[in-house]
């Protein structure tokens, strides 16, 4: 997929909110597919909202992105759950806000906008900022090509080449250099080289994402032993992350700087292009469905690395890639119960995705950015799913305070 990629700004705004989380479901239900909080009680006088209790208890042409949300939302309403809690309706209560017929007349503006910004505006001495201009340019020319995957390549060798230049001058930072990593899992650049493998001790050897990318570099090459090295160093990771928040965080910060009246409504631009991040680490699970049942140390470190993923991925996408890593090896070992409880682990739907609720709370984004602020802290803090329990609850605590009323004709 195109790492330029992003919503397509033709996609109904209605249908993004609902997307949000669910982005990650659909590449997850291929890969499972194919493979062998409860609130405490508060006291009428209580004025902490649930972020703040939160706080002191933890001392492309971008068509392939927007036809991605628009499966996923399909899929995301036909299962959509209520919201899971012991409380009752009225404390369930979520403002409403409209979108505005302009919004959606908007959207057109906000490309507009966002290409203006990381195009023209960004200040190339500020590091973040040139780095923001790298990942989330947007060209003003529209190609319509026969050939996309060509067009694709010779894209992705641009911004391989610019990124490149930019590591060599920042070479610990995170998020280009796991883009440079995932580049090599389907292309020979000539930044692919050992010495920048070695360089992922130097960036962030505790996530086990990074390692499972050049654990798929090594699968296609064939090199083999190399590979078993790599899935150990990530079964001994201490995390698991594919910097998704940290992206978005990156673009609206730089966003709000140029256009903070726009910021809000252009949050959702950066969603889609950290949505559209190519999967560096896609080889993995061929690879151990594949390799032979005697061969007892790579399908143990295949077991490990899922249940780190499941245990420790920050997307519901990693989670979900854990359990079916489990599932393969439980599989090729006959385990029938541990089958089964993968089976159920990966049927059960995540409550707060594309419940009515959510729908409501990630709506009020465009009119209380405080409250789209705090849900990408948590993400990036705690997790996609974690994040949405949250997001819904500070949202329900924010709506019984009956002087909040973000909602322009409200």
């Amino acid at each position: 997929m195109d790492p330029n990629m992003k919503v397509s700004k033709h996609l109904p705004i209605s249908l993004i909110l609902v997307g949000i989380f669910s982005l990650a479901l659909l590449p997850a239900y291929f890969l499972l597919s194919f493979s062998p909080s409860q609130k405490n009680n508060q006291n009428d006088n209580q004025t902490n909202s649930p972020q703040e209790l939160a706080n002191a208890s933890n001392n492309y042409d971008r068509k392939l992105a927007s036809a991605k949300f628009a499966n996923i939302l399909i899929n995301s309403k036909a299962g959509s759950k209520e919201y899971n809690s012991t409380s009752s309706p009225a404390e369930n209560y979520i403002v409403e806000c409209t979108i505005e017929d302009e919004l959606e007349q908007q959207q057109n503006d906000w490309s507009t906008i966002n290409r203006d910004i990381f195009s023209q505006q960004v200040n190339l001495e500020i590091p973040e900022e040139r780095l923001a201009a790298i990942l989330f340019y947007q060209s003003k020319e529209k190609k319509d090509t026969t050939d996309y995957q060509a067009e694709w390549r010779k894209r992705n060798k641009n911004i391989a080449k610019v990124l490149f230049e930019y590591h060599q001058e920042f070479p610990t930072e995170r998020l280009s250099y796991h883009r440079l990593l995932t580049f090599c899992t389907n292309q020979n650049h000539s930044h692919c080289t050992e010495d920048f493998y070695h360089k992922i001790t130097q960036v962030d050897k505790e996530n086990s994402l990074l390692w499972l990318t050049l654990a798929s570099i090594k699968i296609k090459d064939k090199a083999y032993a190399e590979v078993l090295n790599a899935l150990k160093q990530a079964s001994l990771a201490s995390s698991s992350y594919s910097y998704f928040f940290e992206t978005i965080q990156l673009h609206y910060d730089v966003s709000k700087k140029y256009s903070p009246e726009h910021a809000n409504k252009l949050f959702y631009e950066g969603i889609g292009f950290a949505s559209a991040i190519a999967l560096g680490y896609g080889e993995i699970t061929n690879y151990c469905k594949n390799i032979e049942r005697s061969n007892n140390l790579a399908n143990e470190l295949c077991l490990s690395v899922g249940e780190q993923m499941e245990l420790k991925g920050k997307t519901v996408l990693e989670q979900r890639i854990g359990i079916a890593m489990q599932k393969i090896y439980h599989e090729k070992m006959a385990n029938t119960e541990m089958v089964e409880l993968m089976e159920i682990k990966a049927k059960a739907p995540y409550p707060f995705l594309g419940s009515e609720e959510f729908t409501k709370a990630s709506t009020l984004f465009f009119y209380d950015p405080s409250l789209m602020v705090q849900w990408l802290n948590n993400g990036i803090k705690f997790g996609e799913a974690k994040a949405a329990h949250m997001l819904i609850d500070e949202a329900i605590w924010r709506s019984n305070d009956p002087n909040y009323n973000p909602c322009p004709h409200n």
